[in-house]
């Protein structure tokens, strides 16, 4: 009996084997829809992971979109998620909070045109295309939306070259100097964050260094400027030379 009761068992078993076997598998090549998005050990990993999962959607190569990223909001040779630029005054703030704070704070005093996030995106002319101000802050969107931009700059201008100065600007001499940056970014995406250059076509005049919020006051600052064309009387990220139109935000009038 035991011998039979083995052999009737047998088949059973292995029935039950297999599809445990089956269930795991079918377990790990669903797509887990559901799963929270990768969760960051440091600021910068937030656009890094943007910029990939944007390159991966758009098609824009992902070493340009990081040296692009790096130029607008670098902090150490990295892009800063939580980075903010009004009239070429740029802070690093610590998190995403600080950043809201500020944007607040300058909605309060009627600014209606400063450049945020990973890719330093223009609040007046592209604001529009988000539904809120903090929903441009958020690394994922302003990554994307920066993606979808360098593909039309791509289309209209023939090279990721082009499209990266025109990123900036489309005035020929602004662009130029814009797009020495990336490449030289792209030539030494891990070198040390240079020393800002001297006043230039790009700025009347050097900007102050970024205000690291929260930073201690003894210590050294990081010396790439967020954005160095944004000095007063230069033009921001991301703003075309065409004739202005309304702020995004009614009633804010741009300072």
């Amino acid at each position: 009996m035991a011998g039979d009761r083995r052999t009737t068992d047998r088949p059973a078993r292995t029935c039950a084997n297999l599809l445990a076997v089956w269930f795991s598998v079918a377990v790990a090549i669903t797509p887990q829809t559901g799963a929270p998005a990768p969760i960051a050990d440091h600021p910068s990993e937030l656009c890094e992971q943007a910029i990939a999962s944007a390159a991966t959607t758009s098609g824009v190569p992902d070493a340009w979109l990081r040296a692009i990223a790096v130029v607008e909001s670098g902090r150490n040779g990295r892009p800063w998620p939580w980075a903010i630029n009004k009239r070429g005054q740029g802070t690093w703030h610590a998190d995403r909070a600080g950043l809201e704070a500020h944007i607040r704070q300058l909605q309060t005093k009627g600014e209606g045109s400063f450049d945020i996030g990973c890719f330093q995106i223009n609040t007046r002319w592209h604001g529009a295309a988000f539904g809120s101000l903090e929903a441009m802050a958020d690394p994922q969107a302003n990554a994307d939306y920066a993606a979808a931009f360098l593909t039309r700059l791509k289309a209209e201008f023939g090279s990721w070259e082009a499209a990266a100065g025109a990123y900036h600007s489309r005035t020929p001499d602004l662009a130029e100097a814009y797009r020495q940056r990336v490449l030289a970014r792209l030539a030494a995406p891990d070198a040390p964050v240079p020393t800002p250059a001297p006043p230039s076509s790009m700025s009347e005049a050097a900007p102050a260094a970024p205000v690291v919020a929260g930073a201690p006051t003894r210590s050294p600052a990081p010396v790439y400027p967020l954005l160095l064309a944004g000095a007063p009387g230069g033009p921001g990220s991301l703003v075309p030379a065409q004739p202005a139109r309304a702020p995004f935000l009614p009633g804010l009038v741009p300072r």
